[in-house]
């Protein structure tokens, strides 16, 4: 698991210290609208089938921000499909979600931003269908005034399990 991590853990310490380099660009303030895609790791548990396994997964977004202080965004994320083998039996479980969602952020210096996320997850998989809460942290950093990086980690907690993913993406603002 630590495998899987330490590169993400890796990229978010780069982003965050060509944050420090990057103090003349501005963290975009005014209000408008930005689109994005995310790729990184997931981890689904399915507790009553005794499931805990991850994939590569991805995400695409968009939103609008009010300001440098608060936004709103729907996501739909493709959890991949993780695989359990248990003898002659295979286990898959493949979610697809939708994440209406808030997000607060709270800008340090000038390009850099961390931010925390509630929302509404709508989820599917080959077995059931259900609605959870789904929260989230990060951190961006905005480049040439249109464009973000971010790293972020997003859980959604369920009855009977739960899904997460760490992932690195880009956004353009509008």
């Amino acid at each position: 698991m630590f495998k899987k991590i330490a590169p993400c853990l890796a990229v978010l310490g780069s982003v965050a210290g060509l944050s420090l380099c990057n103090a003349a660009h501005a963290l975009d303030g005014d209000p408008g609208a930005y689109v994005g895609a995310s790729f990184g790791q997931t981890q689904v548990a399915v507790d009553s089938l005794n499931f805990d396994e991850g994939d590569s997964g991805y995400k695409a977004f968009f939103g609008y921000s009010f300001n440098k202080y608060s936004a709103i965004e729907l996501a739909y994320v493709n959890g991949g499909a993780p695989v359990l083998q248990r003898g002659t039996t295979t286990i898959e479980v493949a979610p697809t979600i939708v994440i209406p969602s808030a997000m607060g952020k709270y800008p340090f210096g000038k390009s850099f931003a961390a931010f925390g996320k509630f929302g509404v997850a709508f989820y599917d998989t080959e077995t059931t269908s259900a609605v959870d809460i789904a929260l989230g942290l990060g951190a961006m950093m905005t480049f040439w005034d249109h464009f973000e990086v971010r790293v972020e980690y997003e859980t959604v907690a369920v009855n009977d399990g739960g899904f997460s993913m760490l992932s690195l993406g880009g956004a353009y603002k509008f």
